[in-house]
């Protein structure tokens, strides 16, 4: 399971708690998120017992390395870094894997999108990748929601490239890897 954001929540507690944990969850984000999280996980004594007694957690380098799970830095936009987390991360990219990338790429601009999903299908052939964002950027909810976004300095970069579920689809369409 690679998770593209992090978020605060921690969804690998909570597949745990319910008996479907992945043999091995990853989480990958930028410095802001993952110091948070990594300090977060660090202070609680739950948390902790969850990512494994012996997990490395360094708030230094913002990451936690455990077992099951995995905690690391990374601009998604720097493909040769995440290349280099694959191996850190000892995962095996032949196995089935899951991707999720929820509200990630619409904040990206569409070549770095589409450089993502182009690595994700280059590196993990037999994944599934689940993608959730924001659609319909015309309508009156979706110029709302942009206006919110944009006074808040979150601009959505990729919400006019893929303004709609048959555009999304289209960025998985790659051929030869590209």
């Amino acid at each position: 399971f690679v998770s593209l954001q992090a978020f605060l929540r921690i969804v690998s507690v909570f597949l745990q708690d319910e008996g479907k944990a992945p043999y091995l969850y990853v989480e990958l984000d930028f410095k802001e998120v993952t110091s948070k999280k990594a300090a977060l996980i660090e202070n609680s004594i739950q948390l902790r017992s969850k990512v494994g007694e012996a997990a490395s957690i360094s708030q230094e380098k913002r990451e936690v390395l455990g077992d099951h799970y995995k905690l690391l830095l990374v601009d998604l936009r720097d493909i040769k870094k995440l290349d280099d987390l694959i191996s850190l991360a000892i995962i095996d990219p032949s196995l089935p894997t899951f991707i999720i990338a929820e509200c990630v790429l619409i904040y990206l601009d569409p070549e770095s999108s589409r450089a993502i999903v182009g690595w994700a299908s280059r590196t993990f052939p037999t994944a599934v990748f689940f993608l959730y964002e924001q659609i319909h950027p015309d309508d009156a909810f979706g110029q709302q929601m942009i206006r919110n976004l944009e006074e808040r300095g979150c601009a959505l970069l990729g919400i006019y490239d893929t303004p709609t579920l048959n555009a999304k689809e289209k960025i998985f369409w790659i051929k030869d890897g590209r």
